[in-house]
């Protein structure tokens, strides 16, 4: 025992001779203390291991006493913390950062939008072709044309990883972009021996590891750039939404290994519910198309650039591939030289490959879509109409005061649940005169003159 611990502790004293612990008088015969010769307690100090406890049926309990020795309880107790991982600090003055020229190999996409020991994203709804995109810009990459634009510092060394498509999927995909880049037997023997797609078993942050099969290989093959679809598919939950599982596998798997190994990882990623329907409903912005990866604003904020892919009008296969993040290091411009900031696709015909569309077929199109999109509001709002005469009791084709289909037109329910407000009602009725009703001028209840309609009958 320590000084510190006895000068705490006060000496203990025996009982007296003679005395139990209320004062009374002991025989020591019939006491169960042993005493010595001259009468005082003796004090066994030999160890002494505590009885067990035992439940109420005469079960003994768990064993909750602890370590049974000194030398068990320091173990037990008082055990270092293991030393913590020292990180390696990179410190340079401010002009050197000024004068001194990064590497040629530093960037690999565009005007350094993507750099070697960081990562992107490619954020889009599921289901729209991010790894088919992917796929085919990483062959462009890998031979060291540009894709949509995005030109590579030379060729690239190319890594897939994925996990959601099958053997006959893989097949379709890359036999379809082979197809559609109208790749050479030349180019093909160099994408052979310089791109490759890599399917684990199944997905886990583990495969990239320090011991992980997947940094194995990366270690050994050495790639530029690492394609990865989809990021949330390599979180440990498996959860878009999981941003500690996002920064679980980026800030402490990917990063580290990208920097170690020296390569670019461009990873997709889907987009959130919030962010899609806001782009259904045209109502994204700038802004908004910052914060556009699920997750919350992880991704966003993490990933060094970001680029959406967008359905673009109400066709299937029309696209925009719109820069967010980073977006004016794309290397975009126009025949003018001017930077812009998206580009239009479409899918291939007659199988899976991408191809970029030109201003002005982009703009036809999108003409086409708008007008479609007003004649099916139109459309909707005649059926609203007709849905109030009949509410207002012109089914049969009797003449209804028009007054009082503006009334029922007003009311929720029908095509249009939340209603129709009086001036659009007026205008589609005025539009529908001659065509699927009638508007006639007849005199009102109080001999004022007012407009009645009447249903075309078929």
């Amino acid at each position: 025992m320590s000084d510190r611990i006895k000068d705490a502790i006060k000496p203990w004293k025996p009982t007296p001779k003679g005395t139990g612990k209320n004062g009374s008088h002991l025989d020591p015969e019939d006491s169960d203390i042993a005493l010595n010769a001259n009468g005082e307690p003796v004090v066994d100090e030999s160890p002494r291991e505590p009885e067990p406890r035992h439940h109420a049926n005469g079960d003994p309990g768990p064993d909750r006493r602890g370590p049974s020795s000194s030398q068990s309880w320091n173990q037990a107790y008082t055990t270092e913390p293991p030393p913590r991982e020292r990180i390696p600090l990179k410190i340079v003055s401010a002009t050197e950062c000024a004068e001194t020229d990064p590497p040629e190999t530093a960037t690999v996409l565009g005007d350094h939008w993507l750099f070697r020991g960081g990562w992107n994203a490619l954020i889009g709804p599921t289901g729209q072709g991010k790894t088919s995109i992917s796929a085919q810009m990483g062959a462009l990459w890998c031979l060291g044309f540009p894709a949509f634009g995005i030109e590579p510092n030379g060729k690239l060394r190319v890594m897939l990883v994925q996990v959601e498509n099958d053997a006959a999927d893989l097949h379709e995909m890359m036999n379809g972009i082979l197809k559609e880049i109208d790749a050479t037997d030349e180019e093909r023997k160099w994408l052979h021996e310089n791109f490759i797609v890599v399917t684990p078993q199944r997905p886990t942050p583990d495969l990239f590891a320090t011991d992980g099969e997947i940094t194995e290989l990366i270690v050994d093959w050495k790639p530029d750039l690492v394609l990865l679809d989809s990021l949330y598919k390599w979180t440990p939950k498996g959860n878009a939404a999981d941003s500690e599982g996002l920064f679980h596998t980026i800030d402490q798997t990917l990063l580290p290994l990208a920097k170690a190994r020296d390569f670019g990882l461009l990873a997709s990623h889907h987009m959130g519910r919030t962010e899609v329907l806001r782009i259904a409903n045209g109502e994204s912005t700038m802004l908004s198309d910052l914060y556009s990866g699920a997750g919350g604003m992880f991704v966003a904020d993490n990933a060094r650039g970001t680029l959406l892919l967008l359905p673009e009008g109400d066709e299937p296969g029309q696209y925009v591939l719109r820069g967010a993040k980073r977006k004016s290091r794309l290397g975009w411009r126009d025949k003018e030289g001017v930077k812009i900031y998206q580009k239009h696709l479409q899918w291939a015909e007659g199988r899976i490959g991408w191809n970029e569309v030109d201003d002005a077929t982009a703009a036809q199109r999108k003409h086409q879509s708008e007008a479609r999109k007003a004649d099916k509001k139109s459309a909707k709002k005649q059926d609203h109409v007709l849905w109030a005469i009949r509410q207002a009791g012109g089914g049969d084709g009797a003449l209804i005061q028009r007054d009082k289909v503006i009334a029922a037109a007003k009311r929720s329910g029908g095509p249009i649940p939340a209603g129709m407000s009086e001036k659009p009602v007026r205008d589609e009725i005025t539009a529908m005169d001659g065509v699927s009703l009638r508007i006639e001028e007849r005199k009102s209840s109080n001999n004022r003159p007012a407009k009645w309609v009447k249903l075309i009958q078929p």
